[in-house]
C-alpha cells in the first residue's frame, strides 16, 4: 500500500514539473514574441519619422481607407443580400401561421386575409429599402476621395512662376 502511495504521489510531482515545464516555455516564447513585436514597432516608428522628415507620404492612411472600404463593401453586400433573404422567410413562415388559422374550408386565392397583405408589404418595402442602402454604400466607395475631388486651379489662376514651367 505504501508502495501505491509513493508511486502516485512520485507522478502526481512529475505532472507538477511538467505543468511547470510547459509553463516556463510557453512565458519565454511569449516574452521574445513581445520582444520582437516591440522591436518591429520601433523599427516602423523609426522608418515613419524618417518618411516625414523627408516629405514622403505615410501609407498608413490609404491602407486604412482601402481595408475600410472593403469592410464597407462586404458589410453592405450581406446586408443587401440577408435582409430580404431573411424577410422573406419570415413573411413565409407568418403566411403559413395565418392561413393554417383560417376556419375550414374557406380558404379561397380571391379572399386573403388583408393582413397577409400587410406582411407581404411591408416585408417588400424593408427588402427594397436594404437593397437600395446596400447599393448606395457600395456605390459611394467607388467615388473618389475628396482630395482627388479639388479642382486644379486653370493656368491663368495659378501664379507666373507656374504657368511659364
Amino acid at each position: 500500500m505504501v508502495g501505491v502511495i509513493l508511486v502516485s504521489g512520485f507522478a502526481l510531482f512529475m505532472f507538477c514539473i511538467g505543468l511547470a515545464l510547459v509553463g516556463w516555455v510557453v512565458g519565454r516564447v511569449e516574452m521574445d514574441k513581445r520582444k520582437a513585436d516591440a522591436l518591429e514597432q520601433e523599427r516602423r516608428h523609426q522608418e515613419r519619422l524618417r518618411a516625414l522628415e523627408l516629405g514622403f507620404p505615410l501609407p498608413e492612411a490609404e491602407l486604412a481607407r482601402a481595408q475600410a472600404d472593403a469592410s464597407r463593401a462586404r458589410w453592405a453586400g450581406a446586408v443587401g443580400f440577408l435582409v430580404p433573404l431573411g424577410l422573406s422567410g419570415l413573411a413565409l413562415a407568418a403566411t403559413v401561421i395565418v392561413l393554417d388559422h383560417l376556419p375550414g374550408d374557406t380558404f379561397s386565392m380571391m379572399h386573403l386575409p388583408p393582413v397577409l397583405y400587410a406582411i407581404w408589404g411591408i416585408s417588400g418595402l424593408v427588402s427594397l429599402m436594404a437593397v437600395l442602402m446596400s447599393a448606395t454604400a457600395l456605390r459611394r466607395g467607388k467615388q473618389p476621395s475628396a482630395e482627388a475631388r479639388v479642382p486644379r486651379p486653370r493656368a491663368e489662376e495659378r501664379p507666373l512662376a507656374q504657368v511659364n514651367r
